[in-house]
């Protein structure tokens, strides 16, 4: 009885200390970082900015709701931390049931103080939700072995799915990365129990995810911008000869439109970020909504006629995400940018001092860290460290599926230098180490687990 009251109020204790980061978290932050695209979201839930389908409408549509109901923007930098330290808190309560140590229990708070983690947490990002999100999911599927009732099950196996499917509606490339976490979440609450009926549910559940897309265009009433043709544009302007362009049927002003871009992407050196880089107003219009059936023929056009250079072009694109080039490398977000809707930094100095701590300790002696080859090649050294210890924890190994499918997406797609760009995958690595130490915690003979149970 004295050992279960001790317990108790250590649960106490964690759920005290998630409270305590929480509240440091937002207040550093407060109202939210945001860039300009996050004041693009703003303007749209205020209604002030025309609906486009270039920023995800699931994030603006929680947004508008959370002003409706609290009346504050800031609203979404509650949820947004909410959903992490939750997940903190959570899954120190894991690690205190598995190993029963309080030392080792107080470890998982290490992810909210992280500059890795901390840099970016408090900005108002589709990515950083994104993220968060999974998290969350990730860590309930956890506690799937503690719940034995069916409602209860039920619960949390609808909690965790619709976790994924809000990450991937904030973030259209987490399609990837949440079909291993999907699969791990039928598998682990136990109501299919043959892989194959889970991988079918699996897929259920994406195609599910995937008519969300339509039906939120639908819900709003949404101007279409194409967003794919971003990556059209890029592909196009590095790819394309003069020879396919020339011999094209598009009109004369667009192939003059692709030609000045290409120029510009030359001159720049630009592999990515072509259409906000190097395009005009009146250009990236054309691109993406009057002419976009002219952008998409002309890709068509320039995939068949130079495939290998176009496999060079990506990975040529996709090793400079992998390696960017130093002090190009986007990692702190200062404050909020100049605004019509009135948002403002509310306390300057906290956010100055995680400023000096993320770029002058962090970024400064890990800079390694914050670079996406170091996160790649992490999740092949955790699936090296899997086999060779013949470790077979699907958690593990399907959390780190994630993460690296996740990576793997910016082939295809493309991506600028930017850190928020691999934010899950360093969280979930950090996550996955947290689990190899309690399993290994867990393999020590019961008498050394004994002592640190005490401590």
């Amino acid at each position: 009885m004295k050992i279960a009251s001790i317990k108790q109020k250590w649960y106490w204790v964690l759920g005290l200390l998630g409270g305590v980061g929480f509240i440091a978290n937002v207040l550093t932050f407060y109202p939210g970082y945001m860039s300009n695209d996050t004041l693009s979201q703003l303007g749209q839930a205020l209604g002030s900015q025309e609906l486009n389908d270039m920023l995800p409408l699931a994030m603006m549509g929680l947004w508008r709701l959370l002003i409706a109901v609290t009346g504050h923007a800031s609203a979404m930098l509650f949820f947004q931390l909410l959903l992490l330290w939750l997940g903190v808190g959570l899954l120190a309560v894991y690690v205190f049931r598995e190993t029963g140590s309080r030392k080792y229990s107080l470890l998982p708070f290490a992810i909210g103080i992280l500059p890795v983690i901390l840099n970016i947490s408090g900005v108002v990002w589709k990515d950083n939700q994104m993220a968060f999100a999974l998290f969350l999911a990730c860590v309930l599927i956890l506690f799937f072995k503690y719940i034995h009732g069916v409602y209860g099950r039920i619960g949390l196996l609808v909690t965790s799915l619709m976790l994924m499917v809000y990450a991937c509606l904030v973030r259209y490339n987490a399609l990837i990365a949440i079909v291993p976490l999907m699969f791990l979440a039928f598998r682990q609450s136990g109501f299919i129990k043959t892989r194959s009926r889970q991988v079918l549910a699996s897929l259920g559940m994406i195609v599910v995810t995937v008519s969300c897309f339509s039906l939120m265009s639908f819900a709003f009433n949404s101007k279409s911008s194409n967003p794919v043709s971003f990556v059209m544009l890029d592909d196009v302007v590095n790819v394309t000869s003069s020879g396919v362009l020339g011999s094209s049927s598009l009109s004369p002003d667009f192939k003059e439109d692709i030609r000045e871009v290409q120029e510009c992407a030359r001159s720049k050196k630009m592999l990515v970020n072509n259409y906000w880089v190097c395009a005009n107003e009146e250009q990236r219009e054309r691109f993406s909504l009057s002419n976009f059936s002219g952008l998409k023929e002309l890709w068509m056009k320039t995939l068949v006629s130079n495939p290998l250079d176009y496999m060079l072009y990506k990975t040529q694109s996709y090793v400079s995400f992998l390696f960017p080039a130093e002090g190009v490398y986007y990692v702190w977000q200062d404050g909020i940018e100049p605004n019509e809707f009135g948002q403002e930094v509310k306390f300057e100095r906290p956010g100055e001092i995680v400023g000096i701590y993320v770029n002058n300790f962090g970024y400064k002696n890990f800079h390694f860290m914050y670079e996406p080859w170091f996160w790649l090649a992490a999740c092949i050294g955790l699936f090296v460290y899997m086999k060779k210890n013949r470790n077979t924890d699907s958690i593990i190994l399907l959390i780190v599926s994630s993460a690296a499918l996740y990576l793997l997406s910016y082939f295809p797609t493309g991506a600028t230098v930017d850190y928020r760009f691999i934010y899950w995958s360093v969280l979930a690595c950090v996550t996955v180490s947290i689990l190899l130490v309690v399993k290994r915690i867990n393999r020590r003979p019961k008498n050394t687990r004994s002592k640190s149970r005490a401590r």
